[in-house]
């Protein structure tokens, strides 16, 4: 309150002087009206401090009321990422499951394949890394009847050796699927198991 009283009477004693020293006529009066606007401006400045405090309550009141909304929206906002991320996650493990079953195809021709892929979450740049494989066979067709010779002649020796080699061959392609989906998608081969139904 000092402060303003003193800025007031500086203005009025700069006025006094400023009116003394300039000469009648046009000058003066601009001089008077400079004089004057400065005053106003001097007398006005506690009205003007007071009005700039009125942002500080509404800071108050803008953190009352908007900050929750925003809250909500962030909670919001973070549950839909994490079911887009869940999404995303069947997504790529449906489709590595199609892709083993494609690789799958050429070791085992006769058989239906499915395949299930486990996934874990990634330390490195990749979302998710490859767990486990596991790939099923099944006959394709159930109904169907495997047909069995019956001999009694020397020919008998000559199907089962026949056979052995076939199961040899089977067991054989399987190793080699193993090795192929090992080094098709980087893990090992004890992570991979095939079974039959």
């Amino acid at each position: 309150m000092n402060q303003w009283i003193s800025n007031i009477l500086g203005v009025v004693v700069l006025g006094i002087l400023m009116d003394m020293i300039i000469p009648t006529g046009n000058t003066k009066s601009y001089a008077r009206f400079f004089i004057g606007l400065i005053m106003l401006l001097v007398m006005i400045q506690p009205v003007v401090n007071l009005l700039g405090q009125f942002p500080s309550y509404s800071e108050n009141l803008w953190s009352v009321k908007i900050d929750p909304e925003l809250e909500t929206i962030d909670t919001a906002s973070h549950i839909i990422e994490l079911n887009q991320e869940k999404h995303l996650q069947r997504m790529y493990k449906s489709r590595l499951e199609k892709d083993v079953i494609e690789r799958t195809r050429p070791y085992i021709p006769d058989v239906d394949v499915t395949a299930d892929v486990t996934l874990v979450e990634s330390q490195g740049s990749a979302a998710y890394e490859i767990d486990s494989i596991q790939i099923i066979l099944e006959p394709r067709d159930l109904y169907k009847i495997q047909e069995i010779e019956i001999s009694v002649d020397l020919e008998a020796d000559c199907q089962r050796k026949k056979h052995l080699k076939d199961t040899q061959k089977e067991i054989e392609g399987l190793r080699q699927l193993k090795k192929h989906l090992s080094e098709t998608y980087g893990i090992e081969e004890s992570r991979i198991h095939i079974s039959s139904e």
